[in-house]
């Protein structure tokens, strides 16, 4: 099941269903958009955990100075992240950080701060789609 974004919720609400009385002033009316909002903060939180990001997808985030340049990242399988930064010419540059034990990794917080920018780029890129990468 799809949910409404918190605006068509509110939309919803609003609904006068007679004489001053909106849907959100009856008592299931109010527990429905309770339910409601509480899944959708749950799955904006899901959304936002750094733990829970899908192996095997590129995130990609054009430059902010041009279209030519372009930073993606990729998770893999075991967790390591990939970082790619290209240029207009399609040379690029890569470097590996991989998960702590099974990957041998010695830099957890910087393999943290990565799946945090993935988030952001995926914000940044929900709310301007022009500047997503060519590899989505």
């Amino acid at each position: 099941m799809n949910l409404p974004s918190i605006y068509e919720l509110n939309d919803f609400a609003n609904i006068e269903l007679e004489e001053g009385i909106t849907i959100k002033d009856t008592i299931v009316g109010h527990d429905i958009i309770n339910v409601v909002k509480e899944r959708l903060d749950a799955e904006d939180e899901e959304s936002n955990n750094i733990y829970s990001l899908p192996p095997n997808v590129f995130t990609g985030r054009k430059e902010d100075m041009s279209s030519d340049g372009e930073l993606r990242l990729f998770i893999e399988d075991d967790g390591d992240v990939i970082i790619t930064v290209l240029d207009r010419d399609s040379h690029c540059a890569s470097v590996q950080f991989c998960t702590v034990g099974q990957g041998g990794g010695s830099s957890p917080e910087t393999l943290k701060a990565l799946r945090g920018l993935i988030v952001a780029i995926n914000k940044d890129n929900k709310d301007n789609e022009a500047r997503i990468g060519r590899c989505g």
